[in-house]
């Protein structure tokens, strides 16, 4: 036995007595291959085949790789939500697929409503007074154009804190909130109707005898009564009392009635006027069997509705009328109640005190005459609360909580003599961009945008102690959000170069942390990337992204290294958080364009001359070129108007935001912090947005310092300038649509709440994750899990690690002939780092070990060795 065995064996020894060791199961697989950390699983292991081995270890160590790749997860938590909401007494203007949002018209999706909405939209027919059908008719509503909104109700009258409403107009006649429309098959001459009833909106009326070609007169019959021959009853109506009298009936269509004093003869159908007071006289009844008897059905003038084409509705005892205010009747072109296809009665706002010309949020409008609303309920509820503000004088703090639930607040813009940087409040630098140089207590990006870290150096233990033989130490990281710390393995590049490497592997996504002993810095960046990071983004709970910018210089160079002429090599790809972007610095023959140059397609590039503003996805930044070196600043801009290029000097948090339905980019928010010199503090500056002007509502409040934002995803914005100042964000996980409905009482409910909860996203193996034993390093023993395929005859790390000579054949390997052994070993080579090994006495036995951990034939197994022979189909496992 050589040496190498002789302290493996020992390693082995010790490890079975070190209570650091503890015994992992083979049922276990593939979970004890990952690293865990808040959730967060991520698989850590290199999945080894001998250099010489049979292609069927390669394919072995493929299945175990491709079953293995589902410990490589993320864990999303899902915030609890409110029931589902449901309306009753009426319909809703949007639809499942298609909603209304702020600024939109209310009719964007129905316009039009029919009896198939609303049953008192029903179709109906009107009749003389012979029973004769004289037309058909059907109702509509039609519904206008007004669109919520977000300001100030009434400032004037005392609502001056901004909310969600809906303006209305002042004329009917040209703008009106709603159209009821009765639509006849055939011209209807109203004076045949006399006496005879049909329902309007669900609300049954009878034709009265003064219409004419004027006008078109209707009593509701809402409020009737009844009254037996020789009965007084006393009806109120309105703020009035009326004394009325059946004083005897006469026959079936006549009687005599005494109101209020007054007595006249009354014909069933008429309508009489009684000292300024109309009855309208509906039924006569007269019975002989079993006496001689009878009653009359009267209205009473105050529910008398006179409809005039270009004139709102007006109601009351003839000579009397009032017009009600927010009713306008219109009758098609040289029609008139004598002759009528149709009757349009338009809706909108009247005056009143106080004054009412919206819906807020909340309420509901109320139709004159008819008694069905239009109900507005404002925006669904946004969840998400993200704060900007200072923690003293001289820094800025964010709070928010990332995509894990985890809430924090980062310390991210100093007052460095005058002058605000990006650093935490005791002046530690934060760079935020890939390939940046931290040290200690520093913050660097493990920059990915599906799971970015913000890592501040805590620890740096590693020196060029030895210059004849490669040194080792380690980096310690501290996430600004979680608080965990991650330790990473370093080894010396070489004897005596005081440059040491490590991986840190986080969320799947594998990273290159180098440090410099001769700076005392540390780098951080995704291994193997082709592209650099710059502003890297950190997922909010609710799917925003927000990222910690600054005027950057010499932040990135192309890789050609200096600036040369035509024919030179590739151009930089810079991941912004909006979009990619393209830069060259040299005059590409094969793309035509001169020196400094950027592309948003890596295709057509737009020459640079100086400093150039740049939308990228929808944000706008300052790309700055090097005339000598191939380096370029970047920053934002200032004003988001790529028109000049006015970069942004200061620190600011920048907010994306999800792109709104209809739109192709995103908006964002920023948030710039500048230094005050009159007050010698850091202050929050004027808020710039992104959007539109016809994406943002702006709304002063009743407090001068405040002011309120509101946009077309539906966050919400305060920024309050008193003191520093400090700005609110409400930030909606989807976008916000708006609730509004037609009905007789129109009502939305919440149901029960949905639970919060988490749930595992699985997500792609982006980092190799096999190599030949050959290539396996000792910094990749120390930082990840071995799964070794193949016997000790075939695979260098399954002798060692068995304290074998390389190679071993036949029984002196250990593997029983003509089977396989699977064992998972703990802390092998390295404390905390398992090693599987997967080893046939041929290939062929190595290959129906690997299906069959593949397979799950091994769940439940408790053993950590097993051998294992037979078929896929009929497999033997024994312990070993």
């Amino acid at each position: 036995m050589n040496a190498n065995k002789i302290i493996a064996s020992a390693l082995l020894a010790l490890m079975a007595l070190s209570p650091l060791s503890a015994a992992v199961s083979l049922g276990d697989f593939p979970a004890f291959l990952a690293e865990t950390t808040d959730g967060t699983s991520s698989l850590a292991a290199l999945f080894v085949v001998g250099a010489s081995a049979a292609p069927s270890d390669v394919v072995a160590a493929i299945d175990l790789a491709a079953r293995a790749a589902a410990v490589n997860y993320v864990q999303q938590t899902v915030a609890g939500a409110p029931g589902a909401l449901s309306l009753s007494g009426g319909v809703s203007l949007d639809a499942p697929d298609e909603k209304i949002y702020l600024g939109d018209p209310i009719n964007k999706v129905k316009d039009i409503l029919t009896e198939k909405d609303l049953s008192f939209l029903a179709s109906g027919a009107i009749f003389d007074s012979n029973g004769n059908k004289l037309s058909e008719y059907r109702q509509y509503l039609r519904i206008g154009s007004y669109a919520p909104t977000f300001d100030q109700p009434d400032p004037t009258g005392g609502m001056k804190d901004p909310a969600y409403f809906i303006r209305l107009g002042t004329d009917p006649s040209t703008n009106w909130l709603i159209q009821l429309w009765i639509s006849f098959n055939k011209q209807v001459d109203f004076t045949q109707a006399v006496g005879q009833s049909f329902e309007i909106a669900g609300r049954e009326f009878v034709v009265s005898a003064e219409t004419d070609n004027t006008q078109l007169v209707l009593f509701g019959t809402a409020g009737e009564t009844n009254i037996q021959a020789g009965e007084t009853k006393t009806i109120q109506v309105g703020d009035q009392t009326h004394e009325v009298t059946v004083v005897g009936i006469i026959d079936s269509r006549t009687a005599v009635l005494q109101v209020n004093g007054i007595t006249k003869e009354v014909t069933e159908g008429d309508t009489v006027d009684f000292g300024g007071v109309s009855v309208y006289v509906k039924d006569v009844f007269y019975y002989v069997v079993p006496e001689e008897t009878g009653s009359v059905t009267v209205s009473i003038g105050a529910d008398r509705y006179v409809f005039q084409d270009g004139q709102p509705i007006k109601h009351g005892p003839a000579g009397n009328e009032e017009s009600i205010k927010g009713t306008h009747v219109s009758f098609p072109a040289g029609e008139d109640p004598t002759r009528l296809s149709a009757i349009m009665i338009n809706f909108d706002s009247w005056s009143a005190s106080p004054r009412v010309d919206y819906i807020l949020a909340g309420s509901a409008y109320t139709v004159p005459v008819f008694g069905f609303q239009v109900a507005y309920d404002g925006p669904i509820t946004a969840s998400e609360e993200i704060s900007v503000a200072p923690g003293s004088a001289d820094y800025y703090t964010a709070t928010f909580t990332n995509k894990f639930g985890q809430r924090a607040t980062v310390e991210w813009a100093y007052n460095s003599g005058g002058t605000p940087v990006l650093a935490d409040s005791l002046g530690n630098a934060i760079y935020p961009f890939e390939y940046a140089s931290a040290g200690l207590n520093e913050y660097l990006f493990a920059a990915d945008r599906t799971s970015t870290h913000m890592l501040q150096v805590v620890n740096i233990d590693a020196t060029n102690a030895d210059t004849t033989v490669a040194d080792t130490g380690t980096v310690q990281f501290k996430d600004a959000f979680s608080g965990e710390t991650y330790d990473v393995s370093l080894t010396e590049t070489g004897a005596n170069t005081n440059v040491f490497d490590g991986t840190l592997v986080l969320d799947g996504i594998q990273y290159a942390v180098q440090y410099d002993g001769t700076t005392g810095k540390v780098t951080l960046y995704r291994s193997g990337a082709s592209d650099t990071v710059v502003y890297p983004t950190i997922e909010t709970s609710e799917g925003a992204f927000a990222a910690f910018t600054d005027d950057l210089t010499d932040v990135v160079t192309d890789t050609d290294g200096t600036q040369t002429t035509a024919g030179a090599g590739g151009y930089l790809t810079v991941q912004l958080p909006t979009g990619t972007i393209y830069l060259d610095s040299y005059n590409d023959g094969a793309n035509n364009h001169a020196a400094n140059a950027y592309s948003l397609d890596g295709t057509n590039w737009v020459p640079m001359t100086g400093a150039t503003s740049v939308n990228v996805g929808g944000v706008a930044y300052v790309i700055t070129p090097s005339t000598t070196d191939g380096t370029f600043d970047i920053a934002l801009d200032a004003d988001q108007d790529t028109t000049t290029a006015t970069a942004l000097t200061d620190p600011a948090l920048l907010l994306i935001q999800d792109t709104p339905e209809g739109a192709t980019t995103p908006d964002a928010w920023i948030f710039p912090i500048t230094y005050d010199t009159t007050d010698s503090r850091l202050e929050l500056q004027s808020i710039i947005s992104t959007h539109s002007p016809s994406e943002i509502w702006q709304s002063s409040t009743s407090d001068p310092d405040v002011t309120k934002y509101a946009d077309v995803w539906g966050t919400e914005v305060t920024h309050d300038v008193s003191a520093a100042g400090t700005a609110t964000v409400i930030y909606p996980g989807m976008q916000r649509y708006h609730l509004v409905a037609v009905g007789e009482n129109p009502a939305w409910t919440t149901g029960e709440a949905v639970e919060g909860g988490t749930f595992n996203v699985v997500a792609p193996v982006t980092t190799p994750v096999a190599k030949l034993d050959t290539e396996v390093t000792d910094a990749d023993k120390a930082a990840y899990h071995l799964v070794l395929v193949g016997g000790p005859a075939v695979n260098r790390l399954t002798a060692e690690v068995w304290g074998l000579d390389y190679p071993t054949y036949g029984a002196e390997s250990g593997i029983p002939e003509n089977k396989a052994v699977i064992e998972v070993i703990p802390d092998a080579f390295a404390s905390g780092k398992n090693v599987l090994v997967v080893a046939g006495w041929e290939a062929e036995h190595t290959r129906l070990a690997a299906q069959l951990l593949m397979s799950g034939a091994l769940e439940g197994e408790t053993a950590s060795k097993v051998i294992v022979s037979g078929t896929l189909q009929s497999p033997v496992i024994e312990a070993a």
